[in-house]
């Protein structure tokens, strides 16, 4: 993430008007001024799993990929997996051992590489009787911005609409407001046809 600084001091513009534009225009002001926003992105993840098991004998240094839900490395052409079909048969040198993967290098202004993990643990139940099917085991992943936009982009969309009620509670509309949106409308031409001598559709 690159390093930013905060103003020592900032005025927050007060808002006084209830119209959805002038009170949009206000928040924008305010983000700027009060917050030091930074665009970034969000990595969510449903179904994440890792090893439970630490220091295994069997497993040794094979499967260093699948202790954590995700890792993040510099882009390297000689690291182009986490792991290799032929670990299994030295597990104490395998062919890849993804903990050399991490060295303490620098990872600002590099290219990076996300390494993340999609499984489930299974709690078993009579469901699982006679076969287990697993019908509830459902794993994503999700990139996502991070304070793309300033405010709410709806609020700028044409497709709303806006009531306004008579004061003292009442249930009667003073103003209905559409912003400029009108309903679509198109025009069709029916024909009419027989079906054995009767007109079904004109």
């Amino acid at each position: 993430m690159t390093p930013h600084s905060t103003p020592s001091s900032t005025k927050t513009p007060q808002i006084v008007s209830a119209n959805i534009a002038d009170t949009a225009s206000n928040l924008v002001r305010i983000s700027s001024l009060q917050f030091h926003i930074i665009n970034s992105h969000t990595l969510t993840t449903a179904g994440t799993i890792h090893l439970t098991v630490r220091d295994s004998t069997n497993l040794q240094n094979a499967g260093h990929f699948a202790t954590s839900d995700l890792y993040i490395t510099r882009q390297k052409d000689t690291e182009p997996r986490a792991a290799h079909g032929n670990n299994a048969f030295d597990t104490s040198n395998p062919l890849v051992d993804f903990s050399k993967f991490f060295d303490n290098e620098s990872l600002e202004q590099e290219d990076l590489v996300v390494w993340f993990n999609l499984g489930m643990h299974h709690i078993p139940h009579t469901g699982d009787l006679p076969n287990t099917i697993f019908t509830t085991a459902h794993s994503s992943v999700l990139l996502e911005p991070l304070n793309y936009f300033e405010v709410n982009p709806a609020s700028a969309t044409r497709q709303q609409v806006r009531i306004n009620y008579e004061e003292g509670g009442g249930e009667k509309i003073a103003e209905f407001n559409t912003f400029g949106t009108v309903a679509p409308t198109c025009s069709a031409n029916l024909v009419c046809f027989e079906f054995f001598g009767a007109l079904l559709r004109c």
